[in-house]
């Protein structure tokens, strides 16, 4: 059987490609909003083509409604701080 890889869309540009070219924010079940890297947490997630699509996410408040949760200025802080040091991560 052939792999179909779906296709995910971004939550404000609302662009589409496969899951590995974007970033994954999930809700866990627990209620805690954080940067998922392996795409694979547990809980309810929202994906992001770029980190300007995550900061326009931001202010349109279109994360907290793709998670169903509402966020405040900690839980955007905690994501971004993960997003910055996944990213730089990534660059080494």
């Amino acid at each position: 059987m052939t792999g179909y890889a779906k296709q995910r869309t971004c939550i404000v540009c609302r662009s589409q490609s496969s899951k590995k070219d974007y970033l994954r924010v999930v809700k866990t079940p627990e209620g805690i909003v954080n940067y998922d890297p392996t795409g694979r947490a547990n809980g309810r997630g929202a994906y992001l083509c770029s980190v300007s699509c995550f900061e326009k996410a931001i202010t349109t408040h279109r994360l907290a409604g793709a998670l169903r949760t509402k966020m405040n200025d900690e839980d955007y802080e905690r994501v971004a701080e993960q997003l910055v040091s996944a990213l730089s991560d990534e660059n080494k």
